[in-house]
């Protein structure tokens, strides 16, 4: 092949080297893209043409393939890397067109100066790829997540404030109590999420009136909640290990790794005590007259209590058990988890509610599984929770929303634009889901700002 205008010749053998080499993006080997070709070869002759090994020709060169990821989406990748994209990406080829569009938007909602890496787009095609059913809708309890967006500098505990009762759990557990509410980890939450997805799937969850509803699928418990002597129901849940990682990934797919990570973080959970103080208002009838009556919940304790259980367990698996093979719990155990009573104090009359996928959605939006944030969550519940609420034009003012989102150490280490870089990635992460249309940041009556954020009234 020959370009006469530029004096610039090459044969097939030198061309396949150089595409061997991963100077020229194999993709141009096509017919139809024979002109490409060739203005490709001649902007890049110098490297090319350079008679030093092929080695340091490919460390100077930062050649751009254009690479065709599906219908309607082009992406500029090195093209030394081009191989691995058509490799780790060849599913995007087989997306239906909703789902090719869904890919699109994604991408666009991402932006054009936000670079994702090639892990980051296999894994929105992964996650885009897996079968839509009809989406169920899960609750959880408005105390739980009232509990969870109330821990902040604004809600420091005063000694003076608390129970004596709840004093002396604090000081006998030896654990700094920092705020009032549930301060938890993005795996944490995650969990929590999945227990109440379980909760939802093994309850009777249709009838709000019955005593069952939302009861768990063994027998329940009446459990200490709330000082001095208050008591409360504890939903139970038995299920096996492989639910409930189906429920925390919200896949079928799941590795040793993350069997081992999901255990890890029940028992850190498990480990874990808040400090819960809310009021739960409730009506009551007299007579003919209905009052209004408020009861003060106020307690130290953790989230949740996990008890491993098998049953029919024969001679051999019983020997083996106590031999330490793990393979038979594996197999054949099931977990009981005792849930905290505020995972269904009212929630009946008080709830949020979540649709099923909420994880894959917050993966898509946020543009991978690494990129989803703590903070994230938290905004995505307290806009819901605003939601549900009718409130479709919250406020917040900027100094607070950092400690609701749990970002106060940017505060306390003066990280201004971190922190900044931080409020706005998440977001945007939730004006990619749906749930808001937009925010902005105006002024507020005290002479500072404030976030508006302008709610969805038709996300579902």
């Amino acid at each position: 092949m020959t370009d006469v205008a530029n004096e610039f010749s090459w044969t097939i053998e030198e061309l396949h080297k150089w595409v061997e080499a991963g100077l020229v993006p194999k993709s141009l080997l096509k017919p139809k893209k024979n002109s490409e070709l060739t203005d490709y070869l001649i902007k890049n002759k110098d490297v090319l043409l350079d008679k030093s090994p092929i080695g340091e020709a490919v460390k100077t060169l930062e050649m751009v393939a254009s690479y065709d990821l599906c219908d309607g989406i082009s992406l500029k990748v090195k093209a030394k890397e081009l191989n691995e994209w058509e490799k780790e990406t060849a599913e995007a080829k087989n997306l239906s067109k909703e789902q090719n569009e869904t890919l699109k938007l994604a991408l666009g909602k991402i932006g054009p100066d936000k670079t994702l890496t090639r892990k980051e787009i296999s894994t929105l095609i992964e996650e885009i790829r897996k079968p839509h059913q009809k989406r169920k809708k899960y609750r959880q309890s408005g105390h739980l997540v009232d509990q969870k967006l109330k821990y902040s500098q604004y809600n420091q505990p005063s000694l003076f404030d608390l129970l004596p009762e709840t004093k002396q759990k604090i000081e006998e557990s030896h654990i700094e109590v920092k705020a009032e509410g549930i301060k938890l980890t993005y795996a944490e939450n995650k969990l929590v999420h999945a227990l109440n997805l379980l909760l939802y799937e093994k309850s009777q969850n249709s009838d709000s009136n019955s005593s069952t509803f939302y009861s768990g699928n063994a027998p329940s418990e009446v459990v200490p909640y709330g000082v001095p002597d208050q008591k409360g129901k504890s939903a139970v849940l038995k299920f096996k290990l492989a639910e409930l990682c189906r429920a925390f990934i919200g896949s079928e797919e799941y590795s040793g790794a993350d069997i081992k990570f999901i255990k890890s973080t029940l028992s850190q959970l498990e480990s874990k005590k808040v400090l819960i103080k809310y009021d739960r208002v409730k009506k009551v009838r007299e007579g003919k007259i209905i009052k209004t009556l408020t009861d003060r919940i106020e307690d130290f304790q953790s989230l949740i209590r996990v008890i491993s259980f098998i049953s029919d367990l024969s001679d051999k698996e019983k020997e083996a058990l106590d031999e330490g093979d793990g393979s038979v719990r594996e197999s054949r155990g099931e977990l009981i988890v005792a849930l905290n009573p505020i995972f269904t104090d009212q929630i009946d009359t008080k709830f949020i509610e979540f649709p099923e996928d909420t994880n894959r959605r917050l993966v898509i939006a946020a543009g991978g599984h690494n990129k989803v944030t703590a903070s994230m969550n938290i905004l995505m519940e307290y806009l819901l929770r605003e939601a549900s609420a009718k409130r479709y034009k919250p406020e917040i003012n900027e100094e607070k929303l950092p400690y609701i989102l749990g970002l106060e150490k940017y505060v306390e280490q003066n990280r201004k634009k971190r922190l900044q870089d931080r409020i706005e990635k998440d977001i945007q992460a939730i004006m990619n889901i749906g749930i808001i249309i937009g925010a902005e940041k105006l002024p507020n009556s005290t002479g500072g700002m404030k976030w508006v954020f302008h709610v969805n009234e038709d996300y579902d």
